[in-house]
């Protein structure tokens, strides 16, 4: 099942499971934000969204194709280098920023 939004001329299709997805989203955010969650689970499921958030990241990490980069060109190269370099220098001033 698709349900079609259409803002221009430019079609999108959203399935059942991801408009679910986002009705979950805010179920569950509103859920924390009135208190409804045990305090005792806040910690596990932050450590399950931590592990999860680092699951995607390499994930999508894994879905480039260095060599396509590659072909793109010198300047899209630089870009893609310049903002990995940007991300760790701010990683590290983030981990060394609390002390870890």
């Amino acid at each position: 099942m698709t349900i079609s939004a259409t803002a221009s001329a430019d079609s999108r299709s959203f399935t059942l499971v991801e408009m679910l997805l986002v009705v979950a989203i805010i179920a569950l955010a509103a859920a924390r934000s009135f208190g409804l969650i045990p305090e005792a689970l806040l910690a596990p499921i932050a450590t399950a969204a931590t592990l999860l958030t680092v699951i995607s990241m390499a994930a999508l990490g894994l879905g480039v194709d260095v060599r396509t980069v590659a072909k793109a060109g010198g300047p899209v190269t630089a870009a893609v280098v310049l903002s990995l370099v940007t991300l760790g220098a701010v990683a590290l001033a983030a981990i060394f920023s609390v002390g870890l």
